[in-house]
C-alpha cells in the first residue's frame, strides 16, 4: 500500500510544478510547437519504462484497448493545446484552480446513469461551487452572475474550465486503457501521438502565421518534458493500485494550492490570500466529491 502511495504523491506533485513550468515557457512557444516539444523529450524515458514494465501485448488486449486509449489520445491533445493557450492568457491563478472541476464529470456520469450522489457527494459539489465563487472579487455590475461573466472577461479561465472537464473524461479512459496495456506503454502511446500532433499543427499554424518562433530545445522544456514523462507513469502506475478518484482527489488538493503559490513567488501575481482560500475550497470540494463517488 505503500508503494501506492508514493506513486499518488509523485504524480501530484509533478504535475503541479509542471503546471508552474509550463506557464513560463508558453510565453515564448507557439502552442502546438510546445506540445511537441514537451512531448519530445518523453519519447526515450517513456521507452525505457515501458522496456522494463511486465504486460500483456496479445491482440484480446489490443482491440480491448483501441477506444479508450485512442479516445484519451483526442481529448488530451485538444486538452494540452487549450491548457498553453490559458495560462498563456490568464495568471496561474486563476486558471488552473479550475482544474478542481474535472470530478465534475464523474458526477454528471453517476447522475446520468442513475446511481445518485450521497450526501457527502453533494456537500463537496456545494464547497467546490463556493470556492468557484470566492476566486474572482465581486463585481456589483454583475452580481450573482460575476463568477459565470468573468469567464467570458478572463479568457484563460473559460479554456481551463473545458480543459478540466475534458481531463475528467480522460482519467476514467487512462484508468480503462491501462487495464489491457502497461501503463509506460499508454504513456508512451499518448506521448508519441501528441508529439506527432504537435509537429502538424505547428507545420500548419506556421504556414499561415510566418512567425518567429525558438528553434532549440531549453533546459526548462527538457526538464519539463522529462518530469512529465515521470508523472505520466507514476499516475497510470496509481491508477492500477487504487481508484482514479483518490488520485484525482490529491492531485487537485495539491494543484489548486501550488498554482496560487507559485504564481505569487514566480510571477507576481496579486490577490494572494483570496486566491489561496478559493483554491483550497476548491481543492477540498473535489476531493469530498471524488471519495464520494
Amino acid at each position: 500500500m505503500m508503494s501506492t502511495w508514493i506513486f499518488v504523491f509523485i504524480a501530484a506533485t509533478s504535475w503541479a510544478i509542471i503546471d508552474g513550468l509550463r506557464k513560463r515557457i508558453s510565453l515564448a512557444w507557439h502552442p502546438w510547437q510546445l506540445l511537441a516539444a514537451l512531448h519530445f523529450f518523453q519519447l526515450p524515458i517513456l521507452l525505457g519504462f515501458w522496456q522494463i514494465s511486465p504486460g500483456d501485448g496479445s491482440t484480446a488486449a489490443w482491440s480491448s484497448y483501441l477506444v479508450p486509449g485512442l479516445s484519451s489520445l483526442a481529448l488530451n491533445i485538444a486538452a494540452n493545446i487549450m491548457f498553453l493557450e490559458a495560462v498563456k492568457r490568464s495568471p496561474l491563478g486563476l486558471t488552473v484552480p479550475y482544474l478542481a472541476l474535472t470530478p465534475l464529470v464523474a458526477a454528471i456520469a453517476a447522475l446520468f446513469f442513475g446511481y445518485g450522489l450521497s450526501l457527502w457527494g453533494w456537500s463537496g459539489i456545494l464547497i467546490l461551487t463556493l470556492g468557484t465563487i470566492w476566486l474572482h472579487p465581486h463585481d456589483p455590475r454583475h452580481g450573482l452572475m460575476t463568477p459565470i461573466l468573468r469567464l467570458k472577461e478572463e479568457p484563460g479561465s473559460g479554456l481551463m474550465v473545458i480543459v478540466a472537464l475534458a481531463w475528467g473524461f480522460t482519467a476514467i479512459l487512462d484508468q480503462s486503457a491501462v487495464q489491457h496495456i502497461p501503463p509506460a506503454l499508454h504513456a508512451l502511446i499518448l506521448a508519441v501521438g501528441m508529439f506527432t500532433a504537435g509537429v502538424l499543427g505547428f507545420y500548419q499554424a506556421n504556414r499561415k502565421q510566418k512567425d518567429t518562433y525558438p528553434s532549440v530545445l531549453s533546459p526548462w522544456v527538457l526538464g519539463t518534458g522529462a518530469m512529465m514523462a515521470i508523472a505520466m507513469v507514476a499516475q497510470f502506475e496509481a491508477f492500477m493500485r487504487i481508484d482514479v478518484a483518490v488520485v484525482e482527489a490529491v492531485k487537485r488538493i495539491i494543484g489548486t494550492t501550488s498554482a496560487v503559490i507559485l504564481g505569487v513567488i514566480f510571477y507576481g501575481e496579486k490577490e494572494f490570500t483570496r486566491r489561496l482560500i478559493a483554491s483550497a475550497l476548491m481543492g477540498v470540494g473535489a476531493a469530498i466529491l471524488v471519495l464520494s463517488l
